[in-house]
């Protein structure tokens, strides 16, 4: 029972260490070839979910302020400082 007990403990651990705080940068190019570099923070979540959300954020703030004729994408994905 006790091996149970820690190989769970030990699972769990595993799981939740793979959430961190990720800081990406998206860069989005214009029908007109100029380009936008934008950095966003995402706190607790992992690699993948952070470079979603990135695409999807920057998307976002131009869809609310009625931009249209670009398009993003992740840069990079890092670890926050």
């Amino acid at each position: 029972m006790k091996k149970v007990i820690l190989v769970g403990a030990i699972a769990l651990l595993g799981l939740t260490s793979c959430n961190k705080d990720y800081t990406c940068t998206c860069t989005s190019t214009f029908n007109d070839n100029s380009k936008l570099v934008q950095s966003f923070e995402f706190k607790s979540t992992t690699q993948d979910e952070a470079k979603t959300n990135c695409e999807a954020k920057a998307k976002q703030i131009y869809a609310d302020n009625s931009v249209s004729g670009f398009e993003s994408k992740v840069d990079w994905v890092s670890v926050a400082k």
